[in-house]
């Protein structure tokens, strides 16, 4: 099993890109993971972006709902903005 990788998305035909980089611990002794994963907004250099937080965001790790707050974003474009880390609890 991979223990770390990186999956993207495009918004809006490439205006915007979702990155989720992840990664992955290990208890060989009790047979479980944990996940880490955690999420940027990439966006174009053209295309500012003007949000205010946001506080219903959420992601599903093998099958648990995990909530976090997404920071409040206002630039003229081609930034990378970290929105949260979320880490699993232990997985079997």
């Amino acid at each position: 099993m991979a223990l770390s990788g990186s999956i993207s998305g495009s918004i809006l035909s490439g205006k915007y890109t979702l990155r989720i980089d992840w990664s992955a611990t290990q208890s060989v002794a009790n047979n479980t993971s944990k996940i880490t994963a955690t999420m940027y907004l990439v966006q174009a250099s053209s295309w500012g972006l003007d949000i205010g937080t946001r506080t219903d965001n959420k992601t599903t790790i093998a099958g648990t709902d995990y909530t976090w707050t997404s920071p409040a974003i206002n630039n003229s474009g081609g930034k990378t903005t970290k929105l949260a880390t979320v880490t699993s609890g232990n997985i079997s």
